[in-house]
């Protein structure tokens, strides 16, 4: 073959090339983005928008229908899925696994923006994302204080900690939860406004013109130019107290006339707890692409340095963290390769008995492995569980070409030619054998990087790195296996007894294979005589392990003990945050009971994207799987129980943390109608029907009830007759 001539002819050339292969793969194995998948991007766009104090009769009508109706036009949409809830319209877009995410974004963005005109102007602007399946936080951290006091720790966490994270490079979003935030607070007085003849809206409208900077042009000099600015933010509580708001017979009515000013906190929308403590959480989610290793570490680093900054009393815990998690698979899948890396090497070097052909083939792992990792690079790949696992798998199959290679020469050389001529007739020979073995592992794996589906996005970077792994073990093979071979002579032959105590075991060893081979030809001989006992036990056994399908089951991914888990759950539809948090530590209470529970982070309100006041999530920490008896799933069965004895909760979910994938149910029955009486009455028959079947658990209908809510009814000709319309109301 050429390319193993050109090489034996230059063995510098050879040399350099696997050099080249070597530093490449080596500077890409530094730059190399971790995460613990691929980084799959699914063609689903999501489009919220709020109406506050809406109904969901309301908020479908006004909403969701227009902006159904917009997006239901564009090209290549699966399945339009919507949400109508108090205040709040969510669209969930699907498009065909086929679409280009981007593009498919990018359109929904165009046809909810021409929508838009036509919604009311109370609607506010509707956002669209697409959804990513990892979008849950890299990192929490709960931060709490001795006395209990949480505005000074917001307000540190919001102006300096969140803005000192938010310049970390990877860093996608630093959200806080359960923060109070500083608000100036005016608690108007009915009867004094009605003394002075003053509306509500005057008193509004009187902040807030008074409460602006306005710019007020430029002036002009022979040297500078300055710009003038009228100041009137209002700096502190006495400032608004003394703002004159109306005048009266010639007499200024200040605030502090009509309202109580004090200086107070923002009405929170969520709680934090820890431990049952109130607390404030920060939740850290990684950017895209990002390497959540090196994002963890550096958050991590700034968190440690501004520790002693914090203020006085506060406390700092982690309660979650998923680069852990990352490091632990990645540690597991190289541990394993570097396992089968060393056994193939031990294996190649007992059957071929000599250290030099064991070099000269085991020289092809590291360089064809380095290489691949460069390809991996090149093709914007990550290194996970898949392109490792990829790694893994083709450790045997990359030394296969050059094993073949090395003994075919050494037989050439056997045969009293020169290495340099055993090297380029051994190579000759069987290179088409060891094109057509390799061709044929391309031809099994490549298809598998371009399956459709779901399962073909996983497996797209495994596919496609298996198959550079074995091409680049191919080349390596034709080049520098002949050219060592040609210029490295090995003075051990076949059958030649080796010495010291490494040399007898070898001998030993392979007088064990002469036994093992004479006995394989006992057992060969007797197949060959019984024909149809063979047959019919290789029958038997096909057929067998094909029964064992059904049995064994099956799943996406399989389920891991990481050591976290999350329950769920409902209070009834109008609940207060302090209700729902008075009801999360009931529950925690229970799941004391557990004595392997050690955490539990308790977010209400703000635990996940659109998350109401009668929503809660608990994040439970059970440790290393070392360290307890018990594994995850049946601590989480025994936190179900528990959960489910305290009163006034719907049990949502119990899920295991770092589970791949967006989420939720795995299994979501669509019912629908034009009647939502009929399709409640539906709807509660199909739940009790699906909950008789055994193993399954949380059946929830997206059919709630209303919040409940005080409606007034407006008489308009009184109305009319007194000059109010319905806004003024």
């Amino acid at each position: 073959m050429w390319l193993t001539r050109v090489s034996v002819q230059n063995p510098y050339l050879a040399a350099v090339m696997m050099l080249l292969l070597t530093v490449l793969g080596l500077f890409a194995w530094k730059q190399l983005p971790v995460e613990e998948f691929p980084d799959i991007r699914f063609p689903v766009a999501v489009v919220s928008a709020s109406y506050p104090g809406a109904s969901p009769e309301v908020i479908e009508s006004e909403v969701t229908r227009p902006l159904e109706e917009a997006v239901n036009t564009i090209n290549g949409v699966k399945h339009i899925r919507s949400y109508s809830s108090e205040g709040v319209a969510t669209l969930v877009v699907e498009f065909e696994l086929s679409t280009d995410p981007a593009i498919g974004l990018q359109e929904v963005r165009d046809k909810v923006g021409a929508a838009q005109g036509r919604l009311r102007r109370e609607v506010s602007t509707p956002t669209i994302s697409q959804m990513n399946p990892n979008d849950e936080p890299l990192m929490s951290y709960t931060f709490s204080q001795q006395d209990g006091s949480q505005r000074e720790l917001s307000n540190w966490l919001d102006n300096v900690l969140k803005k000192r994270l938010q310049t970390v490079s990877g860093v996608g979003e630093v959200k806080l939860v359960g923060a109070s935030k500083r608000e100036i607070r005016i608690e108007l007085q009915p009867y004094r406004l009605e003394a002075l003849g003053l509306s509500v809206s005057e008193v509004a409208d009187a902040i807030a013109a008074a409460n602006r900077d306005f710019p007020a042009g430029q002036v002009s000099s022979q040297r500078n130019e300055l710009s003038v600015r009228v100041a009137g933010k209002l700096e502190s509580v006495d400032d608004f107290r003394e703002l004159g708001i109306a005048t009266r017979q010639g007499a200024t009515i200040r605030l502090a006339d009509v309202a109580e000013v004090r200086d107070s906190e923002e009405e929170k929308n969520s709680i934090s707890l820890i431990d049952g403590k109130p607390a404030v959480g920060l939740d850290v989610r990684a950017a895209r692409g990002a390497n959540v290793v090196a994002v963890a570490d550096a958050v991590k680093a700034i968190i440690a340095e501004q520790r002693p900054l914090m203020p006085a009393g506060s406390e700092v815990k982690l309660t979650y963290d998923k680069s852990d998690e990352v490091r632990k698979s990645l540690s597991g899948v190289q541990q394993t390769l570097l396992e089968g890396a060393g056994l193939t090497v031990l294996i190649v070097f007992l059957f071929l008995g000599s250290w030099r052909s064991t070099v000269i083939t085991g020289l092809t792992l590291p360089i064809a492995l380095l290489g691949t990792l460069f390809a991996v690079q090149a093709l914007g790949f990550t290194l996970n569980v898949m392109t490792l696992m990829a790694l893994s798998l083709s450790i045997g199959l990359l030394i296969d070409d050059a094993i073949v290679v090395r003994e075919n020469i050494v037989r050439h050389a056997t045969l009293g030619k020169g290495h340099y001529q055993a090297a380029l007739d051994g190579t000759n020979e069987i290179g088409l054998a060891v094109l057509a073995t390799t061709l044929t592992i391309v031809a099994v794996f490549l298809p598998v990087g371009f399956m459709g589906g779901i399962i073909g996005k996983f497996f797209h970077q495994f596919g496609l790195a298996v198959t550079v792994a074995v091409l680049i073990s191919m080349f390596v093979s034709f080049t520098l296996d002949p050219m060592l071979s040609s210029v490295w002579h090995d003075p051990h032959r076949h059958g030649d007894h080796h010495k010291g105590p490494v040399g007898r075991a070898l001998d030993w060893f392979e007088a064990s294979l002469d036994r093992l081979a004479d006995g394989y030809v006992r057992v060969i001989r007797w197949a060959l005589a019984h024909r149809k006992t063979v047959l019919t036990t290789a029958l038997a056994l096909t057929v067998g392990s094909f029964m064992l399908v059904p049995v064994i089951g099956g799943e996406f991914l399989p389920r891991a003990d990481n050591g976290d888990f999350r329950l769920s759950f409902k209070t009834a539809p109008g609940s207060t945050l302090e209700y729902t948090a008075a009801k999360a530590r009931e529950v925690e209470a229970q799941l004391r009971s557990i004595p392997e529970v050690n955490t539990v982070d308790s977010k209400i309100g703000g635990g996940r994207f659109g998350a109401g006041r009668n929503e809660a999530q608990l994040t439970i920490d059970v440790g290393d799987k070392q360290s307890r008896q018990r594994d995850l799933f049946q601590l989480m069965a025994a936190a179900r129980s528990s959960a489910q004895r305290v009163a006034g909760i719907e049990l949502d979910s119990v899920q295991e943390l770092g589970q791949h994938g967006p989420g939720g149910k795995p299994v979501n029955i669509g019912i629908r109608g034009s009647d939502l009486q009929a399709l409640s009455q539906a709807t509660d028959a199909v739940m009790v029907a699906i909950a008789r079947v055994n193993g399954v658990r949380d059946v929830q209908s997206s059919f709630s009830d209303a919040d409940p809510a005080l409606d007034v009814r407006l008489d308009r000709d009184a109305a009319a007759s007194l000059g109010v319309d319905l806004t003024r109301v």
